[in-house]
């Protein structure tokens, strides 16, 4: 079993990823303002809940308590964004005070009316985003459930339709199937072979990760594992059919997995947003000036904050194998 097809065997290649500028002062410049900050994936990543995380999730004081830390860490990934607002901010009073007044023209009272028509199309916009990244969590959730329940199937029938003199055979089917699952987690948060040696370090040997190191889709080739043990368990055919028909699932779960992962939502749609929530916090605070004066400033950057946090939550969710408690 320990001999992969030709078809299976790795042919990597890199992904496309867009080209580093190549002045040093403009990739330092990018990798500063662009660069994804590394509490990123915790700080969005929910956990299998029990009945104590119930009772605190249901304690409305609970809920709506104040987490300056968690602002200001979630705050850190719109730097440039909400930096941008306070600047258009100052901008504005300082228009207001010192060119208004000598005849230019005063816009807060101006665009009103269309601010209010564009703030309809923005709450649109972002409901059909976020329910759409909702849905992908979801799916992904079911279709991850459907994997852990079919890995306890497989195991407890091998365990128990095994003949005395295939024992072994059985063992080594449950071993790959605990193994199978920790292999499909690694293979959708694209995790390096070193973690996934970690993972599931107590279930295969050396070796045997020698030879899954060789398949293009590790998850494909622990599945050819199970569908071999299936076959040669010694079991009636009947009893086969229903062990391949778990393999069989398995491997169509994870064909959806990897559907979610590969394909995101439109990025024209995805784009089009960003830059919808960009111009509508740009414009906001010269709106706001006459009603705040000075403390547009401080009132302009929380709308942004709540904006941008809205908006991030529905990017976070699109791909739900980095958020979504697998382990």
């Amino acid at each position: 079993i320990l001999l992969a097809p030709s078809c299976g065997r790795s042919n990597r290649g890199t992904m496309g990823v867009p080209p580093a500028p190549k002045s040093s002062f403009r990739r330092k410049f990018c990798g500063c303002l662009f660069q994804i900050p590394e509490h990123a994936p915790k700080l969005y990543s929910d956990k299998a809940f029990d009945f104590i995380d119930w009772q605190w999730h249901q304690n409305a004081a609970w809920r709506h308590r104040l987490e300056p830390f968690v602002f200001f860490v979630v705050a850190s990934g719109f730097v440039w964004q909400l930096a941008h607002v306070f600047m258009i901010s100052i901008f504005c009073g300082l228009y207001h005070i010192y060119l208004v007044p000598m005849g230019w023209p005063n816009f807060s009272s101006q665009l009103n009316s269309a601010f209010g028509m564009v703030t309809t199309c923005l709450s649109l916009l972002l409901v059909f985003r976020t329910n759409s990244s909702y849905s992908r969590w979801w799916e992904a959730r079911i279709v991850w459930g459907s994997v852990v329940n079919l890995s306890r199937n497989y195991a407890r029938q091998m365990m128990i339709w095994a003949p005395p003199e295939r024992t072994h055979v059985a063992r080594l089917g449950a071993r790959w199937m605990a193994a199978a699952v920790h292999v499909m987690r690694a293979h959708l948060r694209a995790k390096h072979t070193g973690r996934v040696t970690q993972e599931a370090g107590h279930l295969l040997t050396l070796d045997e990760f020698a030879w899954l190191a060789q398949w293009r889709s590790a998850p494909q080739g622990a599945a050819h594992v199970l569908s071999w043990a299936a076959a040669n368990l010694g079991v009636h055919y009947q009893r086969e059919q229903v062990l391949q028909e778990l393999v069989n699932t398995f491997i169509n779960d994870l064909g959806m997995c990897e559907r979610i992962l590969r394909t995101p939502m439109p990025t024209a749609y995805t784009s089009h947003t960003s830059r919808f929530v960009l111009i509508y916090i740009t414009i906001a605070p010269v709106l706001l000036w006459n009603v705040l004066q000075w403390a547009t400033p401080v009132c302009s950057v929380m709308i942004a904050f709540l904006l941008l946090g809205t908006e991030n939550i529905g990017v976070q969710i699109e791909e739900p194998f980095k958020v979504l408690p697998l382990d």
